[in-house]
């Protein structure tokens, strides 16, 4: 008989309070229903208690974030043709102004294309001398007109080859690459003497002074989502800490993979804890704010078909005096539960280790069962 159910031995603790063997006097809470602790146990159950009072309460939905890099303040920097990159002047890390030198890369058209300026140089100076040579001839009358006017042809063509080559090899030089803003050089893919080409991503540079937080809302809260709703981060990085935005960016569709909805505020660096690449947790406000007696959600027990709290007493001796008190709840606003009724504002409830007590209450209600 002694494994009871918790709603049955409250009923019966609330059934002996009712009758003429509770001493306790009206308005007072019936002993059944008080827990004493001594003070280092409360201590080591890490038992704590909070005011209750009437707050400014707005309903929030909690959304997953990661922090990105913002894709207007960022560049990624390649070569527009082949090459080898003759030497790397930054490295990860390094603050860049814009225009910087960032590598000096040795095209390998370069090369090929004064390769054939020197070959262009060749065939003029070959032509030239084959002119000659039937300008002699034809004066002499041993030529023929056709075969002069062949060797003037080549000439010619020699020269506009000789011409095309130089403006080739003007184009297709030393490369060098410079950084297109201001920024910190954030990925370095460079090495010295490595041959790249069009497709290699060699730098990124970003400027870190705005970033993006970008949330994903679940299909459930999709609805309660607007643009320029309050939202506020806080990070796994650093507890205790929050920084506030309004919505900058709500996506017209889900994510057809994760099914939830991309949203985004844009916040400044600041002292550089936000760091692309961290995570957190974006509290978006939804709906309007009302002002009503709120306690801690994690303050609120169910014990049988009971929503209580513990109520602090006051200390007795070496002990703490708890009180449970049945009460009734409304909404819940983040990490606040409104209440309706039970409690009055300035009562100190307690907000965490409220396990330790029910658990001592149920031993105790069971042993007055023997």
């Amino acid at each position: 008989m002694k494994l009871i159910s918790y709603a049955l031995a409250f009923a019966l603790a609330g059934a002996a309070a009712c009758t003429s063997g509770d001493d306790s006097k009206p308005g007072e809470t019936p002993s059944r229903d008080v827990v004493e602790l001594a003070q280092p146990v409360v201590e080591r159950s890490g038992i704590r208690w909070s005011k209750a009072e009437r707050r400014h309460l707005v309903r929030t939905i909690n959304a997953p974030a990661e922090i990105e890099f913002d894709p207007d303040r960022t560049a990624l920097i390649g070569p527009l043709t082949e090459g080898r990159i003759a030497s790397v002047a930054v490295k990860v890390g390094d603050h860049v102004e814009r225009g910087a030198v960032l590598a000096i890369l040795s095209s390998v058209a370069g090369a090929e294309s004064r390769a054939a300026l020197t070959q262009a140089q060749a065939d003029l100076e070959l032509g030239r001398t084959n002119l000659r040579r039937q300008d002699g001839l034809h004066a002499s009358g041993i030529d023929t007109e056709r075969v002069h006017q062949e060797a003037v042809a080549a000439v010619r063509r020699a020269e506009a080859d000789l011409e095309a080559a130089r403006q080739r090899a003007g184009l297709t030089g030393d490369l060098t690459l410079r950084s297109p803003l201001a920024g910190t050089v954030v990925e370095r893919h460079a090495t010295a003497g490595e041959t790249v080409g069009p497709d290699s991503k060699l730098f990124t540079i970003a400027d870190l002074s705005r970033v993006w937080v970008v949330g994903r809302v679940y299909e459930r809260d999709v609805g309660a989502v607007r643009a320029g709703a309050t939202a506020r981060l806080t990070l796994e990085a650093y507890p205790g800490r929050k920084w506030e935005g309004s919505l900058a960016y709500v996506a017209a569709a889900l994510d057809h993979e994760t099914r939830t909805l991309p949203v985004r505020i844009e916040l400044e660096h600041g002292d550089g804890a936000l760091r692309p690449g961290l995570f957190g947790t974006l509290a978006i406000e939804a709906g309007d704010a009302v002002d009503a007696l709120a306690i801690e959600s994690g303050a609120v027990q169910r014990l049988g078909e009971r929503t209580i709290v513990f109520v602090h007493q006051g200390s007795v001796g070496e002990s703490e005096r708890f009180a449970v008190r049945e009460l009734q709840v409304g909404r819940t606003f983040g990490t606040f539960i409104e209440v309706t009724s039970g409690i009055e504002p300035g009562e100190e409830v307690v907000s965490a280790g409220g396990f330790t007590l029910k658990s001592q209450l149920l031993r105790d209600t069971l042993a007055d069962e023997d």
